[in-house]
């Protein structure tokens, strides 16, 4: 679709990505500000600090040439959100069958069982990739032409 795409996932867990016994690793504990790993097939960057409260800083730092950024775990904020519900995962958490977000946060909702919905959110299945896509670039492309 010519876009270019960010994908930011939240890790939650006080630990981290980069592992004990990796020499990125031992380089970022020996005191190294930035570390970065590269290969044939990946570039991979590693920075120490706390960037997990401020998405608008790790945004503009890492991801201010892409076209859409993608966010996994972000579940705070005044970004558009589409949630994912899973039928199994909320009988899991013995939740009922709703969304956990607002619906006023929504720009649409992906899931594998009805759910009570204002008409105006986009709902598409769990399969429906291309659909999901199609409507993200749609509005990457409205909201360029609004820009212009």
């Amino acid at each position: 679709r010519g876009l270019k795409v960010g994908v930011l996932k939240h890790h939650a867990h006080p630990v981290p990505f980069d592992v004990p016994g990796k020499d990125t690793y031992r380089m970022s504990q020996a005191g190294a500000d930035v570390v970065v790993g590269a290969c044939s097939v990946q570039t991979a960057v590693f920075v120490a600090g706390d960037a997990s409260a401020d998405l608008d800083e790790v945004i503009c730092t890492y991801l201010q040439k892409m076209d859409v950024v993608i966010t996994e775990g972000y579940k705070r904020g005044s970004y558009p959100k589409i949630e994912v519900h899973r039928a199994v995962r909320a009988a899991e958490d013995g939740a009922a069958a709703t969304v956990l977000r607002d619906p006023d946060e929504l720009i649409a909702v992906v899931t594998d069982e009805p759910l009570a919905l204002p008409p105006s959110i986009p709902r598409f299945g769990l399969d429906s990739f291309a659909a999901v896509a199609d409507m993200i670039t749609g509005l990457v492309n409205s909201h360029e032409r609004a820009a212009a």
